[in-house]
């Protein structure tokens, strides 16, 4: 973590081509990882000033907690989502400013027309998303 600069409130959103979410790896690759993008909140916190292993996340849809999770569940630890791209053995180097996304630490949630959701996440604050 020596190289993060901040840490910061996201809310990532999926998104699949594949019909019934009956996907393989292969479709994974193609559908870009189900990517569809993400959201930040405003806050940004030091690592050095918060437990990263120890952050619980809440996830509200409407008001209503639908989602609960803590980051040490997070692609084996908060280390496993960052470790990964600088290992370098695909050639990839993070370089200063880049966002990573380690993954969640929820199950993913549908979204309707209307929704409103608010990830919090303690010591680390809160980001809303709202669908038109």
């Amino acid at each position: 973590m020596a190289g993060t600069e901040a840490l910061v409130p996201a809310i990532e959103l999926i998104d699949t081509r594949i019909a019934d979410w009956k996907i393989a790896i292969c479709d994974t690759i193609a559908d870009n990882a189900s990517s569809a993008g993400f959201v930040l909140g405003a806050a940004r916190v030091s690592p050095a000033d918060i437990d990263v292993k120890a952050i619980d996340a809440t996830l509200t849809r409407n008001g209503e907690v639908v989602a609960e999770g803590r980051s040490d569940a997070v692609l084996g630890g908060h280390r496993g989502g960052v470790a990964g791209p600088q290992g370098g053995s695909f050639g990839v180097r993070l370089r200063k400013g880049d966002i990573v996304l380690p993954g969640s630490c929820t199950f993913a949630v549908e979204a309707r027309a209307g929704d409103e959701f608010v990830a919090d996440f303690t010591g680390l604050g809160s980001v809303r998303l709202s669908f038109e």
